[in-house]
């Protein structure tokens, strides 16, 4: 059996309130950045910036009304068991569905979460081998879905080193305009080298509805193409069916998906980032930036 490198600690955000999902209860990061740094060894290196951002969270007024249903998923692997029982005490419980994938069955007897299995088609687990890890993952969901063991109207999807601030979240897709049969996918833009053309949504991850869901299934890139960027390949996939990552800023032009901590958003300059390591994302934002 695969064990994690070190005894894994349990966060003080596990189930300290009912679920909400629609049947009421407390977000249980609303307030508690002192909690969340002691939460696990994880948190440890949590910046001010970020424990601020944390206890200055503003939730939807619309936390308690039902739906849209959401199921979240979080693709990670053996040696990140603490992350996967961390996304799940600070904001996985939050999900109508919480579906947390890894190259291991594990059963997390703290908070009764189990991951599920999945490999790439080469069965061997590799960074390269992502693209086709996810094809596996999304076959898997879908498979499901289609026999009626999961329901859900929207599905999240992102690594274990994500956090969504599900209620405001469940928020916007309520207010969301209908798509007219077309699809939903949304978060955090990019455009690989700065092309308008190949735009896909990534990150902390993105937000696909059934119909998306759908198109990426029926799509062959992912089975031919070996590979990290399972982002990149879920944008063409959704293109050659006409689905496009749509704008998610707000009124006032404020990012609702970020790619970064809120720490390093801070610090920043898209136009002008200060490190060398970071002029991609310069590149990456070019379609949107005042030139």
């Amino acid at each position: 059996d695969l064990l994690p490198p070190l005894p894994l600690t349990q966060p003080r955000l596990l189930a300290t309130g009912p679920l909400l999902g629609g049947r009421g209860g407390c977000f249980r990061t609303e307030g508690c950045g002192s909690q969340l740094l002691q939460s696990s060894a994880r948190w440890a290196n949590f910046k001010d910036t970020d424990q601020e951002v944390m206890n200055r969270l503003e939730l939807s007024d619309a936390v308690y009304q039902q739906g849209p249903t959401l199921a979240c998923l979080v693709y990670s692997y053996h040696e990140h068991r603490q992350q996967v029982r961390d996304s799940f005490a600070t904001w996985g419980q939050d999900c109508d569905m919480f579906l947390p994938f890894s190259d291991e069955r594990w059963l997390d007897p703290l908070a009764n979460v189990e991951t599920a299995e999945v490999h790439p088609k080469s069965g061997t687990e590799e960074y390269l081998g992502i693209i086709s890890k996810m094809r596996g993952v999304l076959n898997g969901v879908g498979r499901r879905l289609a026999l009626g063991e999961l329901v859900f109207d929207f599905l999240a999807v992102s690594t274990d080193d994500a956090f969504w601030i599900i209620p405001n979240l469940r928020a916007y897709l309520r207010e969301l305009p209908d798509s007219g049969g077309a699809g939903v996918y949304l978060g955090h833009r990019l455009a690989v080298d700065g092309d308008p053309n190949r735009v896909f949504a990534s990150g902390a991850g993105y937000v696909i509805d059934k119909l998306s869901l759908s198109a990426y299934l029926s799509c062959s890139i992912p089975d031919q193409r070996r590979g990290f960027e399972e982002d990149v390949v879920m944008a063409e996939c959704l293109a050659r069916a006409g689905i496009s990552a749509s704008p998610t800023e707000d009124e006032r032009g404020a990012q609702r998906f970020h790619f970064a901590s809120p720490s390093a958003t801070l610090l920043l300059n898209y136009s002008e980032p200060a490190q060398p390591s970071a002029q991609w994302v310069r590149a990456f934002h070019w379609p949107w930036l005042d030139r």
